[in-house]
């Protein structure tokens, strides 16, 4: 059990006003709901293919901005701001890629995104005040490259996960394309017989100095010390990382691994989601390298499917083939079922996976984006008026309403 956690539950509950709080912002996720556009054109919404990765931006003046990248190398834009018919909420494709994208990340301080393509190229580019996405830089590396992400406050600075098994550190400033530092985590499927590395699935910064990286088939997520050089060292070869989270996977031996790795706004926990279909969350603020908590109740079809946390760290999105998408509560004392789930109103939909998602990160609005093989779709909390329009919505389950309103520690 994680003692930090338990000591600020117990402090909130001394006080008087968790309970309040989180009754409220449970209401407002109830009243969250999807209205499709009327001013769609067919040339601007049609075949775009799958969709891979689903991102506010993290610009704190244009954090209503959403892009997402798709199976045909484009990167689609859109304004989430304004009224549902009006023409500024209009999409704006962009083709970046001549291969399928299948990550990418925006930067804080400045309107700049950095692709993970398939070709093994990124490309920094920056989106201008009239929507236009320009090319500055362009990455290459030795295979694909899975996922990427900003150091926290760069424009600059980032990290890419490679299909062999690689960590890159780059820094666009840098000329010659020479790269800032580089890991290997050393993943093979067989490490006596076996030449071949596993790639990268994802990888994240948990801080400026320290970065997290897990593998599809690899049951550790490493943590990298940025401040470390991983040169050959007395003849070992072999990339140590400064620690290791471990976890016994339910599934046979040789398909253990993670799809997905992300972190609360506190950087304070860490949630994996493995390919056994539960999502781990480990503690970033102790020693403990096993998971204090899991979340069942999701079935994962797709081997992209990321995970998304919102603003204030109360509630996991995950994309769901059964009913779409399935949202945990991560107050402790922690629940392993899911809370909230997609209304089904077709067969379509039901046979969809929403496997891109994310959180806006504006505090004084609660937005959610997915996205899976169709244009994004916005989730906000809706008035009494548009929910006669709403052809989806996000309701309670009945894990939700059989909760307890008091724990007893």
């Amino acid at each position: 059990m994680d003692s930090i956690n338990v000591l600020k539950y117990m402090e909130k509950r001394q006080l008087g006003y968790t309970g309040l709080k989180s009754k409220l912002s449970d209401m407002l996720i109830g009243q969250m709901g999807y209205i499709p556009q009327t001013n769609d054109n067919t040339h601007n919404t049609y075949c775009i293919g799958d969709t891979y990765a689903c991102k506010f931006s993290r610009n704190k003046n244009n954090l209503h901005i959403v892009g997402v990248s798709t199976d045909y190398g484009e990167i689609i834009v859109q304004n989430t701001i304004g009224h549902y018919n009006d023409h500024n909420k209009e999409f704006k494709r962009h083709a970046v890629h001549i291969s399928s994208i299948f990550n990418f990340a925006w930067a804080e301080p400045q309107m700049k995104l950095i692709t993970a393509c398939r070709d093994g190229i990124s490309k920094l580019c920056n989106l201008s005040p009239s929507g236009v996405l320009d090319e500055e830089r362009v990455f290459i590396h030795n295979s694909s490259v899975k996922s990427v992400m900003f150091c926290p406050g760069s424009s600059d600075v980032f990290c890419v996960g490679c299909q062999d098994g690689s960590v890159k550190i780059w820094d666009a400033r840098l000329n010659n394309d020479r790269i800032a530092l580089e890991c290997d985590s050393g993943t093979r499927l067989n490490k006596i017989t076996s030449k071949k590395r596993v790639g990268v699935s994802s990888v994240i910064f948990k801080t400026d100095q320290t970065v997290l990286s897990c593998c599809s088939m690899d049951q550790y997520i490493n943590l990298w010390d940025l401040r470390k050089s991983y040169s050959q060292v007395n003849g070992n070869k072999e990339h140590q990382p400064l620690m290791k989270y471990f976890n016994v996977m339910r599934i046979p031996r040789k398909i253990y691994g993670y799809i997905n790795i992300i972190t609360n706004p506190q950087s304070t926990l860490m949630y994996a989601s493995g390919i056994d279909n539960v999502i781990y969350c480990y503690s970033l603020d102790s020693t403990e390298t096993n998971p204090i908590c899991e979340y069942f109740g999701h079935l994962n079809k797709t081997w992209f499917s990321k995970i998304s946390i919102s603003h204030d760290g109360r509630y996991l999105f995950s994309g769901c083939w059964e009913n779409g998408g399935i949202i945990w509560l991560t107050d402790f004392p922690y629940n392993k079922n899911p809370m909230f789930k997609i209304n089904k109103f077709d067969n379509k939909f039901h046979e969809m996976e929403l496997s891109a998602s994310d959180w806006c990160a504006d505090s004084t609005s609660i937005k959610l984006v997915t996205s899976s093989n169709s244009m994004p779709m916005v989730w906000s909390i809706l008035t009494h008026e548009q929910k006669k329009f709403e052809k989806y919505s996000i309701c309670p389950t009945s894990w939700y309403k059989s909760k307890k309103s008091s724990v007893k520690i």
